[in-house]
């Protein structure tokens, strides 16, 4: 995986508009955690609507673009280690600061990119390379696993098969994606189902690596969703806190 000679403005963008539909995301999240009734926002009636399938359809591509993309620039880095090592790290402390404000983030997307990293980097340096058309196996892998954290196969709305209950009595498989009952967290991202458009995104990269990259993508269009993409990992920490101590305040005072 080779550093680019030239940025791909393109990806900033994705990625910059996937991290605002996540924010936006955790602020309504937000007014549910606390309660918090503001006129025509209702908290009880927004609970609701978090909770429906159509949300989590809507939300989803989101989260995958955000993912691919994140897959895509691990053929830009020169160390991938590097990077999952401390992504990894970051998300420790996450998960630190989070249990100490009663809000616990046991393996969130933070922890997910960085065991992400970490594997491809380690495929990179006993140089096993996947076939590009494993995308199509990594999508149906997707299809499959999506629900497993909810005790089935399938996407939401379309769970076709029950997982025996035995995988879920444990509570050392979370990370995995196999919860036991009484598992909690502010922000799940489990391997499973998550680490598969991860990787189609190592996948795409590496393809259009090979094949180049349209001149087009590489020059920016959208200056504020590129600089959002480019400085996630600052946003994502630092709007968490900004909205607790925004959604205290409200709970308190209005």
């Amino acid at each position: 995986m080779n550093p680019a000679k030239e940025r791909i403005h393109l990806l900033d963008e994705i990625r910059g508009i996937a991290v605002l539909g996540m924010i936006l995301h955790h602020c309504l999240f937000g007014f549910c955690m606390f309660g918090l009734d503001l006129r025509l926002l209702r908290f009880d009636l927004l609970e609701r609507v978090l909770e429906t399938v159509w949300f989590e359809w809507l939300r989803l591509p989101f989260v995958l673009a955000f993912l691919v993309i994140s897959g895509i620039c691990c053929n830009f880095s020169k160390s991938n280690l590097k990077r999952g090592v401390v992504c990894f790290a970051v998300a420790m402390a996450v998960t630190l600061v989070t249990f100490l404000v009663g809000m616990p983030i046991k393996f969130g997307i933070l922890h997910l990119l960085g065991i992400c990293m970490l594997l491809a980097g380690i495929l990179e340096k006993a140089k096993i390379r996947l076939s590009f058309w494993s995308v199509f196996l990594f999508g149906v892998l997707f299809f499959l696993s999506y629900n497993l954290k909810d005790g089935s196969l399938g996407m939401p709305g379309l769970s076709f098969c029950l997982m025996p209950q035995a995988l879920y009595e444990t509570k050392f498989l979370f990370w995995l994606g196999l919860p036991d009952p009484t598992f909690s967290s502010s922000d799940y991202f489990p391997l499973l189902p998550w680490i598969f458009p991860f990787f189609s995104g190592v996948l795409i990269g590496q393809k259009m690596n090979r094949v180049g990259w349209p001149d087009e993508t590489k020059k920016p269009h959208l200056p504020f969703f590129s600089f959002l993409g480019r400085h996630s990992l600052w946003i994502y920490l630092i709007h968490q806190p900004l909205f607790f101590g925004l959604f205290f305040l409200l709970d308190r005072f209005v």
